[in-house]
């Protein structure tokens, strides 16, 4: 069981590499975007053109994405089991916690993904169609992926969920384990990530702009929160084999 949490969490390392090199590679060499416009207006018609253009693209980006952390969400669980033995009655629940929040962040990020495939399809449909009513499609457009729409919403409250998370299992791998440093790391994450969420809150809000830089750095350190804990996975497997 402990090998299924180890082998997911390299799955997901490699996955995330993977799709990091596809995006540098297809959309910043081979094809990137016209970025130069005169007002938003022209920009979202750039886009429009550009997404319809590579629509196969972005739907299987999205697809696989949105896969993938449907069958990762099983992580959260296995941490949960992993200490389910050995918890009192306030870890126990910490853990419990833990387990909710951590599946809650795959789920909803999942269904974000997906939310952005459809809708995104159905704009890309109905921008091309002759006939069809290319000012609502932009519209949609712009408030739903340009703008975040119902998708920012859902950012938000993956990320918070993801800041209880790790704290919450950072903290009990701490008194299980001793892994005081990992938990310190996972507070870390976790208070850059709360900072930078609220930050694009507050610009997306005010200045309707997505500001992820300290997310982005967060996204890229969790790759090594989940490379540590999938290395202590195989490490139980192994020891208790």
């Amino acid at each position: 069981m402990y090998k299924l949490g180890g082998t997911l969490g390299v799955i997901y390392i490699f996955s995330i590499i993977i799709w990091i090199g596809i995006a540098v590679v297809y959309q910043g060499i081979l094809y990137p975007m016209e970025n130069q416009a005169a007002d938003q207006t022209e920009w979202i018609h750039n886009a429009l053109i550009y997404y319809s253009e590579h629509s196969w693209y972005f739907s299987i980006d999205h697809g696989s994405k949105a896969i993938l952390f449907v069958f990762v969400a099983i992580f959260p669980v296995l941490l949960f089991t992993l200490f389910r033995k050995q918890e009192d009655e306030n870890s126990s629940i910490l853990n419990l916690i833990g387990m909710l929040f951590g599946v809650a962040y795959f789920i909803i990020n999942a269904a974000s993904l997906m939310m952005q495939a459809m809708i995104m399809s159905f704009v890309m449909n109905r921008y091309t169609t002759i006939g069809s009513d290319r000012e609502f499609a932009r519209q949609l457009f712009e408030w739903a992926v340009h703008g975040g729409g119902l998708s920012i919403s859902l950012y938000i409250i993956a990320n918070l969920s993801m800041v209880i998370w790790l704290s919450t299992h950072g903290y009990i791998l701490y008194v299980y384990m001793q892994k005081k440093k990992f938990f310190y790391f996972s507070v870390m994450l976790s208070i850059f990530l709360f900072i930078g969420t609220l930050i694009n809150f507050i610009s997306m809000t005010i200045y309707h702009t997505n500001i992820n830089l300290l997310n982005e750095v967060v996204s890229f350190l969790f790759i090594f929160w989940i490379a540590y804990v999938s290395y202590l996975f195989f490490k139980i497997n192994n020891n208790s084999n």
